[in-house]
């Protein structure tokens, strides 16, 4: 049954017949993820369609269909922004296209119907709203897991930019290690080093020196009143005469070996302070790079002789150190 002249003059009409037109033909993705919306949008049209096809159009207001026409043409006009756009999302809750279709639900009312359909679409419409508030329940869910993979990314990331941080301190960190031990190997650092290791072994050696004459000087006067006191040539006497003085005798021994081996350490400690303190004046023309190579090269060189000669024989003389610096700067040359 047509409706009458008064409705179909009306803009609620035409835009009634937009919208439907336009709810007909949507794309999957519109489907899939407005489902309860359009499905409450579609049951709502098709009721007001219906209702003044064959309702009672006379009990209609002209204020209802003005109402009607000014929510269904905002949602004409969002749902093809929402068409033109691709996102399905501008029709969900708290949008134009939404707002404007709880206002045309909750005014069915003023389309009322001769027929007992009313309360099977009302049953429907909130079957639609149950439905749209489960689908909104698991998107906050969504969105709530989603926040969680982004803070635990988010912190994987910081981890890992933090272990790339440390990686590179610690680079950093050997890289000024080697550059300090390369640079104690030039005259200053190294002659340093064995000035002091000189130095304290020259200490050493005056305090064993010390100790064994002190020593011997207790071994005289212990074995001088041992004398005194066991004068007979008896075996059991010489025996307490030997076992009070060879322990004295052994120390200061020990202590005048022990002045020796530090007199010797101090000398070679000395020829290797001196031998380094002259190394940058004959490397004084070579590029830094060229310099550094030599200064780790010469160093392995005479560390390799010492362990192979031992003692201070393992040391080249003033000579020797001059002919291996002579023979590697030819090579960097």
């Amino acid at each position: 049954m047509a409706p009458p002249t008064r409705i179909t003059q009306n803009p609620l009409w035409a835009s009634l017949g937009q919208l439907k037109s336009m709810l007909s033909s949507l794309s999957h993705e519109f489907e899939v993820q407005q489902s309860q919306i359009l499905a409450r949008s579609r049951a709502t049209v098709d009721f007001v369609i219906g209702q003044l096809e064959d309702g009672p159009t006379e009990l209609v207001s002209d204020g209802a269909l003005n109402n009607g026409y000014s929510w269904t043409n905002v949602m004409v006009s969002e749902l093809q922004n929402a068409i033109n756009s691709n996102n399905p999302a501008l029709l969900g809750e708290g949008n134009n296209y939404f707002n404007h279709l709880d206002a045309l639900t909750q005014n069915l009312h003023t389309f009322p119907s001769a027929r007992p359909a009313a309360p099977s679409l009302n049953a429907a419409v909130e079957e639609a709203q149950n439905r749209l508030k489960s689908v909104q329940d698991l998107q906050i869910q969504h969105e709530a897991e989603t926040r969680a993979a982004t803070d635990n990314m988010q912190r994987l990331l910081a981890e890992a930019e933090q272990i790339k941080a440390d990686g590179k301190k610690r680079l950093d960190q050997q890289e000024q290690t080697a550059s300090n031990l390369l640079a104690a190997l030039g005259a200053e650092g190294t002659s340093a080093g064995y000035r002091a290791t000189a130095s304290d072994e020259s200490e050493q050696a005056n305090w064993w020196r010390w100790v064994t004459i002190i020593g011997g000087l207790a071994t005289a006067i212990v074995a001088a009143g041992l004398l005194i006191a066991f004068h007979d040539s008896s075996v059991s006497d010489t025996l307490t005469r030997l076992s009070v003085t060879l322990p004295l005798i052994l120390l200061t021994i020990y202590a005048g070996k022990q002045s020796a081996d530090h007199r010797n350490e101090a000398r070679r400690a000395k020829h290797l302070e001196l031998s380094f303190a002259s190394v940058d004046a004959f490397l004084a023309d070579l590029e830094p790079s060229d310099r550094a190579s030599l200064k780790t090269q010469l160093s392995a060189q005479l560390f390799a002789e010492d362990s192979v000669g031992g003692g201070a024989a393992g040391y080249p003389s003033s000579a020797d150190l001059l002919a291996v610096m002579m023979e590697l700067a030819k090579r960097a040359r």
